[in-house]
């Protein structure tokens, strides 16, 4: 229950105890702290008044609060005696005491019945001792002149400096609910009785044929008492012959909802007896039929009572029901005088009138009477009469067909009963359960959390359906927005067709803001400042019409038609929704008939408008409440790092989105806060260690951010940093905050940083010792073509050097190797076979392949040609073998093939930037594990490693691609997990006819010799002098220096013209590239050659940029050199 409250003082001494001991006592307080006094008619507007001044001053002892005693509430305060301190005026006159008597000291128990005495006492012991009871309690009080009254009592302890000293309670006096309980206890008891002593049987039967309930008289026809029927089967009390007759009616009462009347012979218990059922379907307040009520007569009587009908003309003139008899041709002989005044006709006029249809209020009301009796022999049913004044009312007609011994008809029988009565109480009962009925539906429609516009809705609807009312409307009283200081009127409801308000007021009610203009002193105005019901007649209507149509739409001309009739309306009324503040809206009920609300109709519409009230006021706080806790929580869920709150009961409260996504637990599987950490820490140890962490937190100690590794639902550990809050309640801590960050991947990524920057150094390495060794074996290889030039050739010397020299070429392949590995390689793309290449490959690929690995090799020996450096051939095919054999280590089939292909427009869907055209094929197919779909879209990435830290670099297929794409090819890949994996490269196929094969070193030497000077400049000693032997035996005077800086001297020096520098890259001091810049700034004609074993990437690639540096790899023969240098010379390098 929502209590609005008044607290005066500065709300720092006892707001929260007092806001406390409310709710334990049924309340939702809203309380306003003021430090000062205001006027009495602001004062109004609070159900109670409170001081928190710091002295704990009681509701006496403070002059502010004494309006308390204005309030139509009873406010009263106990010591720890159990004696009143005090009472508000109300309180007194509704006790019947004064001042006086309570300053001459008044207990408790006094005012409380004697049988309800030791329970309050109880009650007062127990609060006293500082119990907050979560409800009231009912008593019996007992006034001071000794009369009663119930009430429901809600008491809180009054504390003042940490002591209870009293209590203090509010008195709800409860006369009213309990005298609308017993009133309606006495009408239930008149409707039972009314039943009971029908002279006609009354049986009620489920949709199964169960009997659920039947009267006195419906016993005594069978023979038995009520309870002996009830619970049975009707079937059991029926002939079997009739059985099928039974269940057609019954069929088409719950099917179609059919009324009916049909004859049927019953078993008694000592005999059968043939009645007339005459029965109608049963509906809920939701229109669905759950039984069947009929009328049963007992027609063995009625039978014998038609044979003797003339014979008992002085009983029927005697008799309270009207009674007119007929003869076949329906023409009146018989009326009795209690027919004569229902009907307010002689005979002679009765039959002058017409007969029966002069009795009915409309002539089509006969017909079915005609219709029944015709059919069945006889008519049972309410229709309504007419009085010969005009008046109508409500009648039970009852007519019977006549016929002879020999089956003729003869005549008829009519009894007619005036149920004008029956009606009223019918129709005040059914108002009287509607109205319970509509207020529960409401407040289910609250506890089940409907919106307001639903509940203001289905209490509308109700209202129609039970009022039969034409439309309704619904309308909230809002403040201004606009600087008038005039309120506005929302339509929160309108079961009106929007093209009918469009058309009576000009627009759509529902779709504008509409301003009510209180100080216009219209009836809407009135209403609302009076706070009473309103009805407008059809004489009115026409002038409050306009007033809401200039409302709606200012300026607007008045329509053609009527509003009134444009509407179809006869008759409003309009219901305030008032609270305890005023009026906070209305319900406009139309009717399309000018029939104002019955007593009974106006006390529904009235309690259902307070529901309405008290529900809307409490739905719009709870409303407003979940909106704010909604747009919280979409704060929280916002928030992209791991957001969580646990309560001091190990519970956790918060738990956003980004929690749920990382750990990979909802809410509903979290149990408590403890479970969540069992769930994340499955290791005793860790899980030991983070709740030292928190009980360290709770405990008051600063917490620095931290890092722990968590187990995920799905098994997988995620690295979190951690910050760690208390929440502090009233000084204690009653809570943790807890804010995460996943930072797996940037762990990820240093420990892969970590890894390349091993692989790297372990490059350099390789880079470092192929340098070396290439220095050794340029030296050896050139040592070796001067043997074989300056030896015999029919010696065995040119032999053994040719072996010399194939074993170096072969150790510089390694070499290349290892260059490539430390990505040192210069790319020279030339013409060349992949078959031929793979092919010399064999022995290298078998070696880095284990023993349970079948390799194979299908090389097209017609295989094309494709321009392409050989060593990134080399590259391309050894990550792709090493990928295969590590998807393999349970052994497999390994195959490497060449072909050619040539690619059409329809066959280009997996090779994105792939022309048609020729191509030749290297395919790696392997029978290993092969890749589920969510492996394969990363294999090319950078970095992306299916072996963890067992290795994988996640740069081999990477380089790959970066190989492919760098020569103009594609790279695709086929792979399902369990099935293995095919990898197919495709590079453009080059002409064939343009191939140049490498010269013969049986060539012409002597178009390799030369005259010019040449500035050799070489660290190591042994390379410098085999360099300088072999370009002197090609002709070329020689310049050599061991240092970059001795080299410029040299060149300064020297008087003549230099034609060449060959110089290594790697040098002490000063590098070949860094010389060549120098030399080429004093001599900008001389040409460059740059050579190295392990080359840097400038010395690769600034031939690129300059046409005078040319690149030539270590080891080399001394025929290779000659060719470079003298191509250069000659204009062609």
């Amino acid at each position: 229950m929502k209590l609005s409250v008044l607290l005066i003082g500065n709300g720092s001494n006892h707001h929260a105890e007092i806001e406390q001991a409310l709710r334990a006592g049924g309340f939702e307080p809203d309380i306003t702290v003021t430090d000062k006094l205001s006027p009495v008619a602001h004062l109004q507007n609070f159900e109670l008044i409170l001081s928190d001044n710091s002295a704990g001053d009681r509701l006496d002892r403070h002059p502010a609060l004494q309006t308390v005693a204005t309030l139509p509430q009873v406010v009263f305060e106990l010591d720890r005696r159990g004696v009143f301190t005090y009472c508000n005026q109300y309180g007194l006159d509704l006790l019947g005491y004064t001042s006086e008597d309570l300053k001459a000291g008044v207990h408790v128990s006094t005012v409380i019945e004697e049988a309800d005495r030791g329970r309050a006492v109880e009650r007062v012991m127990s609060i006293l001792q500082g119990d907050t009871p979560s409800s009231g309690a009912e008593y019996t009080v007992v006034r001071s002149d000794g009369s009663h009254f119930p009430v429901i009592i809600y008491s809180i302890p009054v504390i003042e400096e940490g002591v209870i000293v009293g209590m203090r309670g509010i008195v709800v006096d409860l006369s009213h609910i309990k005298g609308t309980q017993e009133r309606l206890a006495a009408s239930e008891e008149r409707y039972r009785q009314l039943v009971e002593t029908m002279g006609d049987g009354l049986i009620s039967v489920g949709p199964g044929g169960g009997i659920l309930f039947v009267n006195q008289a419906m016993a005594t026809i069978l023979g038995y008492e009520p309870e002996e029927v009830q619970g049975r089967d009707i079937h059991e009390f029926c002939i079997s012959e009739d059985h099928h007759t039974l269940d057609a009616h019954l069929e088409s009462r719950f099917s179609r909802g059919e009324r009916s009347s049909y004859e049927i012979t019953l078993l008694g218990r000592e005999r059968t007896v043939p009645v007339l059922v005459t029965a109608s379907p049963m509906r809920d307040c939701d229109d669905r039929i759950f039984a069947s009520l009929a009328v049963v007569t007992d027609i063995s009587r009625q039978r014998a009572a038609n044979r003797q009908l003339l014979h008992i003309k002085t009983a029927l003139d005697n008799a309270s029901e009207a009674i007119s008899i007929f003869d076949a041709d329906l023409v009146p002989v018989y009326i009795n005088p209690a027919f004569e005044e229902l009907s307010g006709l002689s005979l002679e006029e009765f039959i002058e009138a017409g007969g029966p249809s002069a009795c009915l209020a409309g002539e089509e009301d006969f017909e079915p009477v005609q219709r029944a009796v015709a059919e069945d022999g006889f008519f049972i049913g309410e229709f309504e009469g007419r009085h010969s004044s005009g008046r109508q009312f409500p009648v039970m007609g009852r007519i019977d067909a006549v016929h002879d011994p020999d089956g003729e008809l003869t005549g008829f029988v009519a009894v007619i009963t005036d149920i004008t009565e029956r009606r009223e109480r019918e129709e005040r009962l059914r108002i009287t359960n509607a109205r319970l009925s509509l207020i529960n539906r409401l407040h289910q429609r609250l506890t089940d959390g409907a919106s307001v516009d639903e509940i203001i809705a289905a209490g509308a609807d109700g209202i129609l359906d039970v009022l039969g009312g034409h439309h309704a409307h619904v309308s909230i009283r809002q403040p201004g927005r606009g600087q008038q200081e005039v309120d506005e009127l929302a339509i929160r409801y309108s079961n009106m067709p929007a093209e009918l308000e469009a058309r009576a007021f000009g627009a759509p009610l529902r779709d504008r803001d509409a301003v009510l203009p209180l100080h216009a002193g219209g009836v809407l105005a009135r209403m609302y400042t009076t706070g009473e019901m309103t009805e407008i007649r059809e004489d009115e209507l026409g002038d409050v019409a306009e007033e809401l149509q200039r409302w709606v739409q200012p300026g607007a001309p008045a329509g053609e038609v009527p509003i009134t009739e444009a509407l179809g309306v006869r008759y409003l009324c309009l219901m305030p929704l008032t609270d305890e503040g005023g009026t906070i809206g209305h319900i406009t009920l139309s009717r399309a008939e000018d029939r104002p609300l019955t007593v009974a109709e106006r006390e529904l519409l009235s309690a259902v408008a307070q529901q309405m009230a008290m529900i809307l006021n409490r739905a719009r706080s709870e409303e407003q409440l979940a909106r704010l806790n909604n747009y919280l929580q979409a704060i929280v869920n916002n928030v992209q790092a791991w957001f969580m709150v646990a309560d001091g009961n190990d519970e956790v409260v918060i738990w956003n989105r980004a929690a749920e996504r990382i750990s990979g637990y909802s809410r509903e599987q979290i149990k408590s806060a403890n479970h969540l950490m069992r769930l994340l820490y499955p290791d005793e140890e860790a899980r030991r260690e983070a709740h030292q962490i928190i009980d360290a937190v709770l405990e008051g100690e600063t917490s620095e951010p931290l890092e722990t590794t968590i187990t995920r639902a799905d098994g997988a550990e995620a690295r979190m940093t951690w910050h760690l809050q208390r929440v502090m309640i009233d000084g204690d801590a009653q809570g943790l905050v807890v804010l995460g960050h996943d930072v797996t991947r940037s762990h990820e990524l240093q420990e892969q940083l970590q890894r390349v920057q091993r692989m790297d150094a372990v490059g350099t390495l390789a880079g470092g010792i192929a340098h070396d060794f290439n220095n050794v074996l340029t030296a050896i290889i050139g040592h070796a073509d001067l043997l074989a030039m300056e030896a015999d050739p029919e010696s065995t010397i040119p032999w053994h050097a040719e072996q010399i020299n194939k074993n170096a070429h072969r150790a510089a392949r390694l070499t290349r190797q290892l260059l490539a590995f430390s990505r040192r390689q210069p790319a020279k793309p030339q013409l060349t076979s992949l078959s031929r290449l793979i092919d010399d490959m064999t022995e290298m690929l078998r070696r880095i392949t284990p023993e349970n690995i079948d390799l194979r090799l299908d090389l097209d020996p017609e295989l094309g040609y494709t321009q392409i450096d050989p060593s990134q051939v080399e590259q391309v095919v050894m990550n792709l073998l090493i990928n295969a054999r590590e998807a393999m280590p349970d052994g497999g089939v390994l195959c490497v093939s060449t072909c050619n292909e040539t690619l059409a427009e329809d066959e280009l869907s997996e090779l994105f930037d792939a022309r048609p055209g020729d191509y030749v094929v290297i395919e790696v197919t392997d029978t290993g594990v092969g890749m589920a779909p969510e492996v394969e879209t990363h294999i090319f990435e950078p970095f992306f490693t299916t072996r963890g830290g067992n290795g994988g670099t996640g740069l081999g297929l990477s380089t790959v691609y970066g190989i492919v794409r760098q020569n103009n090819g594609e790279i695709t890949v086929h792979t399902e997990s369990g099935e293995g994996s095919v990898f197919r490269v495709y590079l453009p196929r080059a002409d064939s006819a343009h191939k140049t094969e490498r010269g013969d070193d049986s060539e012409d030497r002597q178009a390799l010799h030369g005259s010019e000077t040449i500035l050799l400049v070489e660290d190591a000693d042994s390379l410098r002098e085999l360099i300088r032997t072999i370009l002197d035996s090609f002709g070329y005077r020689v310049l050599a220096a061991s240092r970059g800086d001795e080299g410029l001297e040299l060149a300064r020096a020297h008087d003549g013209e230099i034609g060449l520098l060959v110089s290594d890259v790697v040098m002490p001091e000063m590098s070949g590239t860094d010389l060549a810049d120098q030399l080429l700034e004093i001599m900008p004609a001389v040409q460059v050659l740059l050579i190295s074993g392990y080359p840097s990437q400038r010395a690769i690639t600034v031939g690129h940029t300059d046409e005078r540096i040319h690149f030539l790899q270590k080891p080399f023969s001394a025929m290779e050199l000659a060719r470079m240098i003298r191509s250069i010379l000659n204009g062609k390098g």
